[in-house]
């Protein structure tokens, strides 16, 4: 399946990746168990969001997270992840989610272009 291998490209782009500080079964379980926001050009998946909603654990709200955003090399800086992103917001707020919350240096620029607000090493927003 070509989600399978985007992730493991997606991980491959992080430093505990080359550590191999990862269960990769655990990892695959976690795409299996998620909502999955794709984007697609001519036949080919391009990119991808994995999310979930969820109960925040103290708060009497729902959050959205946001597990993993990935687009293929090729296709970076060409508004794809900013479309994911959106359709994430539209998923999210569908969902009854109150909040995004969303991890990730790599997306730093997106998260400033999108008003999240960093807390710690999570960036939230409201919706």
């Amino acid at each position: 399946m070509q989600i399978y291998a985007l992730v493991d490209d997606a991980l491959s782009e992080q430093p505990f990746y080359q550590d191999k500080i990862y269960n990769k079964a655990k990892v695959m379980a976690i795409v299996d168990s998620c909502t999955r926001l794709e984007k697609v050009v001519d036949g080919k998946l391009v990119g991808f969001v994995l999310c979930r909603v969820a109960d925040h654990p103290i708060l009497d709200i729902k959050i959205a997270y946001n597990q993993l955003l990935y687009v293929t090399p090729e296709y970076r800086l060409k508004g794809i992840a900013t479309d994911l992103f959106d359709q994430f917001k539209v998923w999210a707020k569908a969902n009854g989610a109150d909040q995004i919350y969303s991890g990730g240096a790599l997306l730093t620029a997106l998260y400033q272009k999108e008003n999240l607000q960093k807390i710690d090493e999570v960036w939230t927003l409201t919706l």
